[in-house]
């Protein structure tokens, strides 16, 4: 059985890697970790600590209410035991200014079978 520092791990690097693929050639940069291509070192750094400064402004009760609410959630979680696997961000970064901009709050549930066993993940 997967632990939830292993699941969020395993998540992370999904969200990351499909990001990366998904919008290329735009940088993005999720908030759990530097992608840092084409950035200098203080540019990062700057967009960095105006992510985590803006980051924590987000209200994640509303974005649990949404991702809920949404469609497609009761059907692709009908059946399973729902875990919280957090709130995660991507972000645009001007590479010019070093200004990052929100571009998508993600919420991720684990979902376990009626046994408790780790089945998948799922993001809305």
């Amino acid at each position: 059985m997967k632990t939830n520092k292993t699941k969020t791990a395993i998540t992370i690097m999904g969200v990351i890697v499909i990001g990366l693929i998904t919008s290329s050639p735009m940088l993005v940069l999720p908030n759990v970790g530097a992608v840092t291509s084409n950035l200098t070192p203080d540019c990062t750094a700057k967009a960095t600590q105006m992510e985590i400064s803006m980051g924590k402004q987000i209200d994640e009760t509303k974005a649990k209410a949404l991702a809920t609410g949404n469609a497609e959630f009761s059907g692709r979680t009908s059946g399973y035991s729902l875990l919280d696997g957090g709130i995660f961000n991507t972000w645009t970064i001007d590479k010019v200014t070093c200004t990052p901009t929100l571009e998508s709050v993600n919420v991720v549930y684990y979902l376990d079978d009626s046994q408790g066993k780790y089945q998948k993940n799922f993001g809305i």
